[in-house]
């Protein structure tokens, strides 16, 4: 093997350890409840469901799922936590008797002021990074996002996710 494709596969290999370090990071962290009121705790993903439903005012529960690459019925079920906690509330759209949008209350209002100022100061140093790069630089990101988000689609979608080892001969 020559140096280049010595160097090549030692690169591959690092940035896999890092990509596996990072997406083992991300499940430790949306597992935490990272926000307790009154003794009720919320996990990562229902405060980052009101900070979809905070960035997309009177968005509905399909707009949701969709905004949040997740399922109408998960999003029903966080909605219900949220709403019977005194987050979200369900509105009748004007003019459109079928259509129901959420919107945040005001505690739900201070539950997405308080999750914007946590990460503006947890992410700082990220987005001080990402400012000192060059357009293409972040359209290089941005494409390699979009590549690991379809890699991720097809973990969700594979139903042969379970690797079957036998012993036998």
């Amino acid at each position: 093997m020559n140096i280049e494709k010595e160097q090549a596969k030692m690169m591959e290999d690092h940035l896999r350890l890092q990509f596996n370090e990072m997406m083992f990071k991300m499940f430790k962290v949306m597992k935490r409840h990272m926000l307790v009121v009154n003794g009720q705790s919320f996990t990562a993903a229902e405060i980052h469901l009101i900070d979809t439903i905070g960035r997309h005012p009177n968005a509905n529960v399909t707009d949701l799922a969709r905004y949040q690459g997740i399922t109408k019925s998960a999003v029903s079920q966080k909605i219900g936590k949220l709403e019977s906690n005194g987050f979200v509330k369900r509105v009748q759209e004007p003019g459109n008797a079928k259509e129901v949008m959420l919107v945040l209350t005001p505690l739900g209002m201070k539950a997405y002021d308080l999750h914007d100022t946590f990460h503006k100061e947890k992410d700082e140093d990220l987005f001080e990074f990402l400012n000192t790069a060059s357009f293409e630089n972040m359209q290089f990101l941005i494409e390699g996002f979009q590549v690991i988000n379809q890699v991720l689609d097809r973990y969700i979608t594979d139903e042969k996710m379970i690797m079957d080892i036998s012993m036998e001969d």
